[in-house]
C-alpha cells in the first residue's frame, strides 16, 4: 500500500554533461528575447544519457556570425547537409533547421550561479577538433561561452 508522502517525491531536473568533449543533439532552438529585449537563440542540447545543456546566442553579439559558422560546421561534420542558399539568422527557418541536428561540443566548469557551479557548453567543435586527443587550451573558450547572457 502506498501512502502519500510528498517529501518522497524527487524533483525533476536536468542531468549535466560531464566536463569534456561530447557528441550531442540539438533538441530545440527557441527564438527569444534577453532581459534587455535583444534577440537571441536558445539552443537546448541533449546527450545520449539524458544530459542537457543550454546555449544562449545573442543576435547583436559581435561573435554571432563566427559562432553560427562554428555551429554549422559542427552540424555538417556530424552528418547533416548544409543548405548554402539558406539565411542562418534569427528566424524560424534557422530554428527548424537545427532541430534534431547532431553536433560535437565541449563542456567545461562554469562560474557560480545562484550558489551552485554548473557545467556549461563552452564551444561547438568540428569533427577534427572532437577527434583530437590533445587537451585544448581553455583560455580561448571564454569568448564563446554563453555569449551575451
Amino acid at each position: 500500500m502506498v501512502k502519500a508522502n510528498r517529501s518522497a517525491v524527487q524533483t525533476l531536473g536536468n542531468k549535466e554533461f560531464p566536463i569534456g568533449k561530447h557528441e550531442a543533439t540539438i533538441k530545440h532552438v527557441k527564438l527569444d528575447k534577453s532581459t534587455k529585449g535583444d534577440e537571441m537563440l536558445i539552443f537546448r542540447i541533449g546527450g545520449e544519457d539524458g544530459e542537457v545543456v543550454y546555449y544562449n546566442l545573442l543576435r547583436k553579439s559581435e561573435y554571432f556570425d563566427d559562432i553560427m559558422q562554428r555551429i554549422l560546421a559542427s552540424v555538417e561534420d556530424a552528418g547533416k547537409e548544409i543548405d548554402d542558399e539558406m539565411d542562418y539568422e534569427y528566424n524560424p527557418e534557422t530554428a527548424a533547421f537545427f532541430k534534431d541536428a547532431d553536433v560535437f561540443i565541449k563542456i567545461r566548469e562554469g562560474k557560480e550561479y545562484q550558489g551552485k557551479k554548473r557545467n556549461v557548453l563552452s564551444l561547438f567543435l568540428t569533427q577534427e577538433e572532437f577527434d583530437t586527443d590533445i587537451e585544448d587550451d581553455e583560455e580561448g573558450d571564454d569568448a564563446w561561452e554563453q555569449v551575451g547572457v
